[in-house]
């Protein structure tokens, strides 16, 4: 679960919480008070990858960096060479994530654009061997329930 802890007025970043059942079935959490999220950045920007950047593009071409989730489009943008619109995007009041997600665009970046509650699962996954003999309870939301009593 993405949680965005705010500290004071001015300063707010992204926690995760994980639930998870250990392997005597009792309920455990972890918590991670700032998420960091690694990418990668090419490393020869005259390269062809650089210019068309491939599908895949091999390690050792890539350097890489690890930021907090929410600094995360600062964090390209200084890598980029794109401060100019960052900076534009964020004075402008637009700041919306949809804006920002076009720095994730760019030739010289990979492997950004995860969520970064789903790298933390991934994360979780790879730490953690899954129980297959557990069984998955199947639990549903939807917003537009009204838990008000009577009412049609």
């Amino acid at each position: 679960m993405p949680i965005k802890r705010q500290i004071n007025a001015d300063t707010e970043y992204d926690s995760i919480m994980i639930w998870y059942r250990d392997e005597k079935g009792i309920k455990r959490t972890r918590f991670i008070d700032r998420a960091e999220v690694p990418f990668y950045v090419i490393k020869d920007k005259e390269s062809k990858e650089a210019i068309t950047p491939p599908m895949f593009i091999p390690r050792e071409k890539v350097e890489k960096v690890t930021t907090y989730s929410d600094m995360l489009s600062r964090e390209i943008a200084l890598r980029t060479g794109a401060m100019a619109y960052y900076d534009r995007v964020i004075t402008s009041g637009r700041s919306s994530v949809s804006n920002l997600k076009n720095l994730l665009k760019h030739n010289y970046i990979y492997d950004a654009d995860m969520d970064v509650t789903d790298r933390y699962i991934k994360n979780f996954m790879d730490e953690f061997d899954p129980d297959i003999n557990y069984k998955l309870l199947k639990v549903y939301m939807d917003i537009e329930v009204d838990l008000r009593p009577n009412r049609i």
